[in-house]
């Protein structure tokens, strides 16, 4: 076996479920209280996370003259759930962390199913062939299933049955994850790296634009929405930062096709420096939202 495909069977799916076990491990079921506590706020959330955001990237494949990797991995990119670092941005942002990490583990865990769909449809629309999808929704829905849900789910029942080393093993899964995903990223780089040598400057317009149009669209809508800068930031967040590790598992594991991959890594390095441009003066310019009781984020979070 080569180190290509041990990397795509076996590495890549191995730092998916060892990221979401650490998230996992950050949640009790209090954090769901936000369902209830304030429904609205998750409902435009989740809207924005699964309906705004691929509709803008099928938007962008559509409208704008890119090579076929690249589209493709627009629609992969924007069927993927928040990604698990946003909720130390939101954090850093004075934004509602506690919203935050309700909407990224209900992203996580729906997008077993919103996967497959987002993913078949955009492909059709974008390339006209659903013969690109290489696998079936069940097949990709069940592999989706052992890699985020039920690591999320161990990672919750270790927090319920050990509180103590589980709080304490945050820190240790959180630092594991960061050298992971930099080292599947490094991998990913490397086998599209003809795709950037020949497509550099379409792969920085497709994901400035996407970037752009997202984080802008999104916090507009949370504004229109009427709710509380808090909540705003926390939903500008969670739409505009997505799983890219998930995004190259998908692309390289269950698609097979890693040269897709390198839209997903461009856009998660520029998204990073356009949030932080776009929403770093909010932490100066309102009072700290705080964090609603309950939720289960640790406060020594860097």
């Amino acid at each position: 076996m080569s180190f290509a495909e041990f990397s795509t069977q076996y590495l890549f799916p191995g730092v998916i479920f060892v990221v979401m076990f650490g998230l996992g491990l950050s949640l009790t079921p209090v954090a769901f209280a936000n369902i209830v506590r304030v429904p609205r706020a998750v409902a435009v959330g989740l809207a924005g996370q699964m309906l705004f955001l691929p509709i803008v990237a099928i938007g962008v494949a559509l409208l704008l003259p890119l090579p076929e990797p690249i589209r493709l991995g627009l629609i992969i990119l924007a069927a993927c759930p928040g990604g698990s670092t946003s909720n130390a941005i939101v954090f850093a942002l004075r934004g509602e962390t506690a919203l935050s990490v309700t909407l990224t583990a209900l992203s996580s865990l729906l997008s077993i199913v919103t996967i497959p769909f987002i993913i078949g449809l955009g492909f059709v629309l974008v390339s006209g062939d659903e013969a690109t999808l290489a696998l079936p929704a069940g097949t990709m829905m069940q592999r989706l299933f052992m890699m985020t849900a039920l690591p999320i789910l161990l990672g919750m029942t270790v927090r319920a049955l050990i509180p103590g080393p589980a709080l304490a093993s945050l820190r240790f899964f959180r630092v594991l994850s960061l050298v992971l995903i930099l080292m599947i990223i490094a991998i990913s780089v490397r086998d599209a790296f003809h795709l950037i040598e020949d497509n550099a400057l379409e792969i920085i317009t497709a994901a400035v634009t996407l970037a752009v149009l997202v984080v802008s669209g999104a916090y507009v809508i949370g504004r229109l929405a009427r709710l509380d800068r808090g909540k705003r930031i926390a939903i500008t967040v969670e739409v505009g930062v997505q799983n890219t590790p998930l995004a190259l598992v998908i692309g390289a594991t269950l698609l097979g096709l890693p040269e897709l991959n390198i839209v997903p890594v461009a856009y998660g390095v520029l998204n990073y420096l356009l949030i932080a441009l776009l929403l770093l003066g909010l932490r100066y310019a309102a009072p700290a939202t705080g964090r609603a009781p309950g939720a289960a984020v640790d406060p020594r979070r860097p």
